[in-house]
């Protein structure tokens, strides 16, 4: 999705969230025109990251070419309720090494709520909810890629996330 024209037909197809990547590279003022139209709630932002070649797919650039190039934009889109990120690693699917993310907690991110996916798996889950949870307003994981591979993996990364001394959702619902 590069325009807000292409954003307007997958909402009428009936979508209720847009999951953006491009057009926050490509095109900025029509993903500030999305967040006016559809509003900020309905728009997360995603970013490829292989930290193994240091680079953003989306934006061919690495990580510090991106803060820098980009550090006040990210906090500016609060102003129009965009709030949701996703960084989605590249490099490994979770279960051969452990995923690896950019010194995200860095303070830039400190009022998105930031979805963590890709390589995922029940080994390193804890880790990562250790490692950045303190960092951001609310902090979730897509283990899409370990579920596909290991059947009823949900019940050992619900033990992994057991441990824990925060609430969490699923675990006060079972």
């Amino acid at each position: 999705i590069t325009s807000l024209e292409k954003a307007s037909q997958v909402i009428r197809s009936g979508a209720d969230r847009l999951c953006l990547q491009s057009i926050l590279q490509s095109n900025y003022q029509e993903l500030v025109e999305c967040a006016k139209t559809f509003g900020g709630q309905a728009i997360t932002l995603k970013f490829d990251i292989s930290m193994s070649e240091n680079l953003l797919r989306s934006f061919s650039c690495n990580w510090e070419s991106f803060i820098a190039d980009w550090g006040q934009k990210i906090p500016d889109l609060m102003d129009y309720d965009i709030d949701e990120i996703f960084f989605n690693s590249i490099d490994s699917d979770g279960l051969i090494k452990p995923t690896i993310f950019p010194p995200i907690n860095s303070g830039l991110f400190v009022n998105h709520s930031i979805i963590l996916g890709g390589g995922i798996s029940d080994k390193n889950v804890e880790i990562l909810f250790h490692r950045y949870l303190p960092s951001f307003k609310s902090l979730s994981f897509s283990f899409s890629n370990f579920f596909y591979q290991q059947e009823n993996a949900n019940k050992s990364i619900l033990g992994a996330l057991s441990s824990t001394i925060c609430r969490h959702r699923f675990l006060e619902a079972s």
